[in-house]
């Protein structure tokens, strides 16, 4: 049953996500409609000639956009559920445990020092989601144990720290401040092949390696000493979730800025739909994550042409809500 489970799952989230690309490559805030759109499309496969500029509009912004939102999305997914599963927790993710906030610290260093050249910014967000989640991990950390409790306190603690220093630099460095907010916000404008390029690898293989990881992570449910018994390493394991979720959201805000909440929405939704198995929820969480953050920029895109409003605070409204659920009805 649980196979079949899986099996339905994946192919309904796989035709979804061709289905939301497709609608993503239709409509936009652009005067390009979904009629000329469809066109361009049709195109590739009639040979028919249509005007270089729709033809500029879908494949080199709006296709190129779609899939950035899919594989961030994704990627931020299958965050959220390695880490839900190392610390037992479904109301952690990147976002919560200080990933982001300290990402969005590192880029937000790297703006105002005017080091946004070329693919820059990915070595300073790492750093600085790196030493988020460190920080997390060791306020946390109390008689060799960690406490969902004082998890969650310790990641709101260490994220607004991490917020408050990123205002600050604002504060102190205003000619930088308009390129800071808008990269804390979230929003995929100008996403491009080249980034597309460079973003896409880290993340998909960065979620590669967590998934090879599934069958300790069902383990390490069972509690430390139960994984030792097995031979599982959950210090080893530890380190190697910490760094790799590090690195997909830290590649995820060079790219886009800060987008949350999707770690926390997806692998809730999926551990309903095809069980608690990791071994399946991580990869349905890819997919799931992509789809849902392609039909949120796809609603930012859309909600009020020709503005955008960017993607960061459509899935901060609906993951907010489903934060404040998850806490009022989990026991924590």
């Amino acid at each position: 049953m649980k196979k079949r489970s899986f099996v339905l799952v994946l192919i309904i989230l796989l035709i979804s996500s061709v289905v939301v690309v497709l609608l993503s490559c239709l409509f936009g805030a652009s005067d390009v409609g979904a009629k000329s759109a469809l066109k361009v499309i049709s195109s590739i496969f009639t040979g028919e000639s249509v005007p270089e500029y729709y033809r500029l509009i879908i494949f080199k912004l709006r296709l190129p956009r779609a899939l950035m939102a899919f594989v961030i999305g994704g990627g931020l997914a299958v965050s959220g559920c390695a880490l839900q599963g190392l610390f037992k927790n479904p109301l952690v993710d990147s976002g919560i445990l200080g990933v982001a906030s300290g990402a969005g610290l590192g880029a937000a260093v790297a703006i105002v020092f005017g080091l946004t050249f070329g693919n820059m910014l990915f070595p300073f967000a790492f750093l600085g989601g790196l030493l988020g989640i460190v920080l997390v991990y060791f306020l946390a950390l109390s008689k060799g144990k960690i406490s969902s409790l004082r998890l969650l306190l310790s990641g709101i603690a260490a994220g607004t720290l991490m917020t408050a220093l990123t205002s600050g630099i604002m504060i102190l460095n205003r000619d930088s401040m308009d390129r800071v907010v808008a990269w804390t916000m979230g929003s995929l404008t100008s996403v491009s092949w080249e980034k597309l390029s460079f973003t896409a690898p880290i993340i998909i293989i960065a979620s590669l390696i967590l998934l090879l990881d599934a069958k300790k992570l069902n383990i390490a449910l069972l509690g430390k000493e139960e994984a030792k018994m097995l031979g599982i390493n959950i210090s080893a394991l530890r380190i190697r979730v910490m760094l790799f979720t590090s690195l997909i959201t830290s590649a995820a805000v060079a790219a886009v800025g800060i987008i949350g909440f999707v770690g926390i929405m997806i692998p809730h939704v999926i551990r309903i739909l095809s069980g608690p198995d990791h071994r399946s929820l991580l990869p349905l969480s890819f997919f799931g994550g992509g789809v849902l953050l392609m039909l949120s920029d796809l609603l930012a895109r859309n909600m009020i042409p020709p503005m955008e409003i960017p993607v960061g605070i459509i899935t901060a409204v609906v993951g907010g809500a489903f934060f404040l659920y998850l806490l009022k009805t989990r026991k924590i």
